[in-house]
C-alpha cells in the first residue's frame, strides 16, 4: 500500500518544470500563470519537502543542481502523464481534444501536408485545437526548447542534443523572375545584374542555389546582390516577383503552381543537379509526448507514404 506521508505538490512541481526549462523566475513565473514571489516559494517548499537544493542562484539566473536535474526528468514525465490521463478521460477512444501546438518557416504552409493535416481534423478529430506559428527555423528551435510548442518543422538540422530531428521531406529551390527572359540560361555577369527580393530566409536559400550553379564563385553572396525589394513575409516576395519587381529565390512547390500559370519563370545557372535540402520534424529528446500529439505527428508522417 501507498506511503502519502510524502507528496510533491503538483502546482510546486509545475512551478519547478518551468523554472528548470527558462533557467529564469521571472519568465518561469510568466509562463506558470503565477507571480514572482509565487514561484520563488513553490521551490523553497519543493526544497524544503524534498531536503535538497534544487537550483543555484547567479545573479537573475538560476542553474539546475544534479538533484534539480533528477526532479526535472520526473517532472517532464509526470505532467505528460497527467496530460494523457486528462485526455484519456474526457475523450472518447477515437476523439482527440485539446491543443497541438507546432511552429515552422512560412514555405512549409505551401506543401500539400497543412492541408491534408486539416481535413484529417474534420474527419477524425474535430475537436482538437491546432495551434500553428510561422517563424524562422531558429525561433522554432527556441521554442521547442521552452516548452511552447509540441513539436516543430524546420528546414535545418538544429543538431542540438536535447532535440530530435528526423527526415521528413527534402524540398528544391529556384531563381525565378516575373518575365519571359527570366527562361534564359544565366552567366555570371547576369546575377550580379538582377535585382533581387529579399526576404525572411532568403540569404540561406541563395546560397544553396549559389552552390549548385556558381560554386566556384564564392565573392557572389547575399550581402553584395542587386536589392529592389525587401518585405517581411515569403507571400508578399512572391507577389513581388508576379509583379516584375525583381527575382528571388523559393522552394519549387512555394511557386509551382504560379508558374504554371506562366506568371513568373525559372532562371537557371549552369547545367547541375538541383539545389535541394531537407524538411526535419524536431521533437525534444526523452519526452513523452501526449496522444493527442503524437496523433499529429502520425498523421503527417502518414502523408510522407503516401508522397513515397
Amino acid at each position: 500500500m501507498r506511503n502519502f506521508k510524502r507528496t510533491v505538490d503538483p502546482t510546486s512541481l509545475k512551478a519547478f518544470y518551468h523554472a528548470a526549462l527558462l533557467q529564469n523566475f521571472t519568465e518561469a513565473a510568466r509562463r506558470a500563470n503565477l507571480t514572482q514571489s509565487g514561484i520563488s516559494q513553490h521551490i523553497a517548499r519543493l526544497e524544503e519537502d524534498l531536503g535538497t537544493q534544487l537550483f543555484v542562484r547567479i545573479g537573475k539566473k538560476v542553474q539546475v543542481t544534479e538533484s534539480g536535474k533528477k526532479l526535472l526528468a520526473y517532472a517532464e514525465k509526470y505532467l505528460d502523464d497527467i496530460d494523457e490521463l486528462l485526455e484519456t478521460l474526457s475523450s472518447a477512444d477515437t476523439n482527440i481534444a485539446g491543443t497541438v501546438s507546432y511552429a515552422m518557416p512560412a514555405s512549409c504552409l505551401f506543401t500539400p501536408h497543412f492541408p491534408m493535416l486539416l481535413e484529417e481534423r474534420k474527419k477524425k478529430f474535430p475537436d482538437l485545437v491546432i495551434d500553428l506559428k510561422l517563424v524562422t527555423n531558429e525561433k522554432a528551435i527556441a521554442s521547442l526548447l521552452a516548452g511552447d510548442i509540441d513539436f516543430g518543422f524546420t528546414t535545418v538540422d538544429p543538431r542540438n542534443p536535447s532535440v530530435d530531428a528526423r527526415h521528413f521531406a527534402t524540398e528544391e529551390y529556384i531563381l525565378v523572375g516575373g518575365t519571359e527572359k527570366a527562361n534564359h540560361r544565366l552567366a555570371v555577369d547576369d546575377v550580379a545584374e538582377l535585382g533581387f527580393i529579399d526576404y525572411p530566409g532568403f540569404s540561406t536559400l541563395f546560397e544553396f542555389w549559389r552552390q549548385a550553379h556558381f560554386p566556384k564563385l564564392k565573392k557572389l553572396t547575399p550581402t553584395n546582390l542587386n536589392y529592389v525589394g525587401k518585405v517581411n513575409s515569403i507571400h508578399a516576395a512572391i507577389t513581388m516577383v508576379e509583379h516584375r519587381l525583381g527575382v528571388s529565390i523559393f522552394p519549387r512547390h512555394c511557386v509551382e503552381n504560379t508558374m504554371k500559370a506562366s506568371k513568373i519563370h525559372e532562371c537557371r545557372g549552369a547545367p547541375t543537379m538541383p539545389p535541394t535540402n531537407k524538411i526535419y520534424i524536431v521533437t525534444l529528446k526523452d519526452r513523452i509526448l501526449p496522444r493527442r500529439v503524437r496523433v499529429v505527428i502520425d498523421t503527417f508522417w502518414k502523408m510522407k507514404g503516401l508522397d513515397a
